[in-house]
């Protein structure tokens, strides 16, 4: 169970509520964020630190297939996360709300996530979810598809011949085609490349692979 390409592949400004650890089972990967990039080879995975935007760039050799796994690890796995929790270090603020927020939804996608159910949850008006976002950078339904998609795209890392449709269904997305745009609004559209292999290797054979975006 993993993600696996045949040719070249980025997902791009992927986000986990978590800390999470990329393994290569073969082939290999490039991670990059903000600060630095690292190459994953098997034998040599690398955490991402909880709630950071990072691409991560599938990269098999000619004629071969590259397989990464996702594995969500606690904070204190995450070397960065770690430095970042010394006396004087520099690191930015927390998103504390957000991230929270972000945990809930990734959790319970499927919920119909807006400012009063938020409110609702946090006890405290939906002016002040809001603000409690945007105070962060964030904003309320561009977190809510991006953990919908993240949530995507754990569940076909972990999953064996999931297909489009099942995965939506999952996420809270109305569709195949809801999930394939939200996809490729959120990662690029590299993205789309990804869920027709995932089809296309669930489908019996003689089925054409065929992945419509919703309107």
């Amino acid at each position: 169970m993993a993600l696996v390409s045949s040719t070249d592949l980025r997902l791009s400004h992927l986000r986990f509520p978590f800390a999470v650890r990329v393994d290569a089972l073969h082939g290999a990967a490039r991670l990059r964020d903000a600060n630095a990039r690292r190459e994953v080879r098997p034998g040599d995975p690398f955490v991402v630190p909880a709630f950071a935007y990072f691409d991560c760039d599938l990269l098999p050799a000619p004629g071969q297939n590259t397989a990464i796994t996702l594995q969500e690890v606690p904070d204190d796995a995450c070397p960065r996360m770690t430095l970042a929790t010394l006396p004087g270090c520099p690191c930015h603020a927390e998103k504390h709300w957000s991230r929270a927020l972000a945990r809930e939804m990734f959790s319970q996608p499927r919920l119909p996530w807006n400012a009063a159910l938020v409110a609702q949850r946090w006890e405290v008006t939906p002016r002040l979810v809001r603000a409690r976002l945007f105070a962060e950078g964030e904003a309320l339904g561009a977190l809510l598809r991006e953990q919908r998609v993240a949530r995507a795209v754990y569940l076909l890392a972990h999953s064996n011949g999931a297909r489009t449709g099942w995965l939506a269904a999952q996420v809270g997305l109305g569709g195949a085609a809801a999930l394939a745009s939200a996809c490729a609004n959120t990662l690029g559209p590299a993205a789309l490349n990804l869920l027709e292999a995932t089809d296309a290797r669930a489908a019996p054979p003689g089925t054409p692979r065929c992945l419509h975006l919703a309107a």
